[in-house]
């Protein structure tokens, strides 16, 4: 696959267009959209396959360094998440990473539904959430039972139950459509298949020379 230095123009002049134009479209003003352009030309790759590029390490590292996130499979996920919808190779380009954070700091409910459905669905890409997959993003969070029967039986019953609420239970499988009904209903149902959008506390430190000081030292 091609890589993506277009993403970042050549001239000053051009830059400014492109942060003006971004401001317009996503939740973030000029001067922090200027202030994550500076964090990601620290994070991109400088050479290689992955020129002009976050790769999915150096992403999950600040993830884990900003939003103090934790479950690597998740990090995996949400990686995909930001990357465009023909990637598959967890490379994230300029616009890519400002329109990303734009929804997962600031975005609104129907952005917030459409991002953490495409994290659940980050793998197949195929508009639904089946029982494999709902499996695989529960599994973790079932963590207190006495044998690996009790756990398997723990996951089976939520699964079938979240099925009952929030999709076809016939299908085994949650539409994007019946994710969003659910959710707009409930919005604690937003995050139901594991915590991918980051707590308050650390979005509002985020956009700040301070995480330019701690990424500058780091890379």
């Amino acid at each position: 696959m091609a890589t993506k230095a277009g993403d970042l123009p050549s001239t000053k002049r051009e830059l400014d267009e492109m942060f003006h134009w971004m401001a317009e479209e996503t939740h973030f003003q000029v001067d922090e959209i200027e202030v994550l352009c500076d964090l990601f030309k620290m994070l991109m790759t400088k050479a290689g396959v992955s020129k002009f590029t976050i790769t999915r390490v150096v992403f999950r590292d600040l993830l884990t360094t900003s939003f103090k996130m934790s479950d690597g499979a998740m990090m995996d996920r949400i990686v995909l998440a930001f990357a465009a919808e023909s990637d598959l190779d967890y490379r994230i380009g300029f616009k890519e990473f400002i329109y990303g954070l734009s929804v997962f700091l600031r975005g609104c409910l129907t952005q917030q539904i459409d991002f953490c459905f495409k994290v659940y669905d980050c793998m197949k890409r195929d508009g639904f959430i089946t029982r494999e997959e709902m499996h695989q993003l529960l599994s973790p969070c079932i963590v207190n039972s006495p044998s690996e029967e009790d756990t398997a039986e723990a996951i089976t019953e939520l699964i079938d139950l979240l099925l009952k609420k929030m999709g076809d239970a016939k299908d085994h499988r949650i539409s994007k459509e019946s994710f969003r009904a659910a959710v707009e209903k409930d919005r604690l149902l937003l995050q139901v298949f594991g915590p991918c959008l980051p707590d308050k506390k650390f979005v509002d430190s985020f956009i700040t020379q301070n995480t330019l000081d701690i990424f500058r030292r780091r890379y």
